[in-house]
């Protein structure tokens, strides 16, 4: 059968190689015939060489749309990661943040104050005192938040100044080296000397210990960043790194321990009294918060 298809196409291959070789007047009709019949054939080749040159123009043009799609998915995703990049550090840095008023309240709650007081957070406004010798800062918290004139403010257990003024949303604090700023306060011995009351150095139970060697006297701001307590004999052995508390008010707006700093340098050039330098424990400048506390009424 194979043999036979063979002959049958050398044959025709034979006949077609003889019509293109004779004469015209001789092959005219055969020729015609042969057009006719291998006319279509020519044509589906030709279609079917079309259709095979559009796919593999598709094809190529495919792989540059591929190329290009690949490299967008790879800049959508190099966006995607610095987007959460960006956000993994927001969220560290929220973290830390947290963590610092979380070590702070957690001083407050250490602190041992006779009367709990109400804690009120508030955050510290980039509005600068316009005087270059007051020293105050501004509270985003106000009358309708619960702050009052006189309330002590604070970062954990150290005093950063006090309330002087108001309004609904917002209030203004005086700062401890403002000149302005006076506060009666205890000077306690840095170590075990500080005092029976089970605080240790510095702290509420410290300060209200019977030890002879607490002394009183009235802290003043000095500024800028410096403070001073006064009216100190010049016979009593205060000494540098001693611890500066808080004394209870009268008013009852100020719980006792409250550390305001510690004492940085004493001299005798006051006559009979000591001149006692003191470093605040806070630096307002570092913080962007504060708490406000609010001790109950009498």
């Amino acid at each position: 059968m194979a043999n036979s298809r063979a002959a049958y196409s050398l044959l025709f291959v034979a006949f077609a190689a003889l019509v293109l070789v004779l004469p015209g007047r001789w092959t005219g009709t055969a020729r015609t015939t042969a057009c006719g019949l291998l006319g279509p054939i020519s044509h589906l080749a030709s279609t079917l060489l079309l259709l095979g040159d559009a796919g593999a123009g598709a094809g190529g043009g495919g792989g540059a749309g591929n190329g290009a799609g690949e490299g967008q998915a790879a800049a959508a995703l190099r966006a995607e990661n610095a987007e959460l990049r960006a956000a993994l550090l927001a969220a560290q840095a929220e973290n830390l943040d947290l963590r610092r008023k979380l070590s702070a309240l957690v001083q407050l709650s250490e602190a041992g104050f006779p009367a709990v007081p109400v804690i009120l957070p508030a955050a510290l406004l980039p509005a600068q005192d316009t005087s270059n010798w007051h020293r105050t800062l501004l509270l985003d918290r106000g009358t309708t938040g619960g702050i009052e004139i006189g309330q002590p403010v604070v970062w954990g257990r150290s005093l950063i100044g006090k309330v002087v003024e108001a309004g609904p949303g917002s209030a203004r604090v005086r700062l401890l080296t403002d000149p302005a700023f006076r506060m009666k306060a205890l000077l306690v011995p840095d170590g075990p000397a500080a005092g029976g009351g089970g605080g240790g150095a510095g702290t509420p139970g410290g300060a209200a210990g019977a030890s002879p060697e607490t002394v009183s006297g009235l802290l003043e701001g000095v500024g800028p960043d410096e403070c001073e307590v006064a009216w100190v004999l010049r016979d009593v052995a205060v000494r540098p790194g001693w611890i500066v508390v808080t004394m209870e008010e009268e008013s009852g707006l100020w719980p006792k321990g409250l550390v305001a700093g510690r004492v940085r340098e004493v001299s005798n050039d006051y006559g009979s009294y000591l001149r006692i330098k003191v470093r605040p424990e806070a630096d307002p400048s570092a913080l962007d918060g504060a708490f406000v506390l609010k001790l109950p009424r009498r």
